[in-house]
This record gives C-alpha cells, structure tokens and sequence, in this order.
C-alpha cells in the first residue's frame, strides 16, 4: 500500500483528534463550563476509527491497543448522551465490531511481532518508558471520564 496514503489517513484522524478539542473548548465557553458534546465524542470515534486502519496498515500494534482502550468509551458517551441510536444500525454494527475484527484478521495473519513493541534500538530505554507511562497516564484520563459517567448515568 501507498505509504502516502497510509500516512494521510494518519494526519486525518489527528487533525479529528486536535478539531474535537477546539470544539469541547468552544462549547465549554459558550456554556461557561466544562462540557463534552456529541460532537466531541462522534468526532473522537471516527478519528480513532481512522487510527485503527493506520496501524492496520503501518503493522503497529501499540497504536491499536492505545485506540481500542478508549474506543469503546467513546461509543459509551454517545449512548449515554442518547445520540448513538440515531446513527444508522449498519454503521454501529459496524462501528461497534471493527476493532475486533481487526485485531482478529491481524492475529490470524501473524501481522505482529511483539518483541518490536519493545525492542527499538533507535529509542533509549528511558524515552520508551515516559512515553508509556505518558500513554497510560493520558489514557486514564478517559477510563476515569467513563466511571464518573456510568456512576452518575450521564456524559460528563
């Protein structure tokens, strides 16, 4: 496959990712506090999906594993928002299936080698451990989200 276009799909879902801040930070000034429309969850959905399909391609499992993490919750806060059921049901079966099956397609191929998950040379060991204590850190932030929103039934 086209390294471009692999690299494109990239920029897309991180270009998603940076957009949906800039709209959680204008909602939340227009409603003089902290909020988090469907927008930002719908926004961070797609852009996850589209991160998934780039390390499909790049063969890089740790950006899938750090995608399906908080892919789910973002699925969650359209639901509890009440908007996920006026996606249409083909697009939330698919939506709701995909990292799955990639993960399933990749397994069954042997498309990983999980010693490289580790082993970069070109990357000092300390690097490598911020960046995953970064990783889970930065994560958190979003499974934390998700248990206030299941205890008080609402999106926060």
């Amino acid at each position: 496959m086209n390294n471009y276009f692999i690299y494109t799909i990239g920029l897309l879902a991180q270009l998603l990712f940076s957009f949906r801040l800039l709209v959680q930070w204008i909602s939340s000034e227009k409603e003089k506090k902290v909020v988090a429309p469907s927008l930002f969850w719908m926004l961070s959905l797609i852009a996850s999906f589209l991160f998934f399909i780039y390390g499909f391609f790049r063969n890089d499992f740790s950006i899938m594993l750090g995608q399906f993490i908080t892919y789910y919750i973002y699925i969650r806060n359209l639901q509890l928002q009440n908007q996920w059921h006026k996606i249409q049901k083909g697009i939330r079966i698919l939506f709701i299936n995909f990292p799955l099956i990639i993960l399933i397609i990749t397994f069954l191929k042997g498309g990983f080698d999980f010693t490289l998950l580790f082993n970069k040379e070109f990357i000092p060991n300390w690097l490598l451990a911020l960046g995953i204590v970064s990783q889970l850190l930065f994560t958190f932030r979003f499974i934390y989200q998700w248990m206030v929103s299941e205890k008080d039934k609402l999106s926060q």
